[in-house]
């Protein structure tokens, strides 16, 4: 089990998949490589706010 299997435990995702992010272009653009825990915590839950604490913002965030 690792932080983000324990983070779904407590604060499932939302029930609508997030839209998915095209991460080769977005690195590319970027011109370095994202975390792997960072993508898969976007791939997860998507853009959006922890308790109106944590702004979790993504490649596609319209926020």
């Amino acid at each position: 089990m690792n932080a983000l299997d324990d983070l779904v435990r407590i604060c499932p995702p939302p029930g609508r998949p997030p839209s998915a992010v095209d991460w080769t272009t977005t690195e590319d653009t970027l011109g370095t490589a994202l975390p792997a825990d960072y993508k898969r915590l976007v791939e997860t839950y998507g853009e959006g706010v922890f308790d109106d604490t944590i702004w979790l913002t993504s490649p596609t965030c319209t926020c």
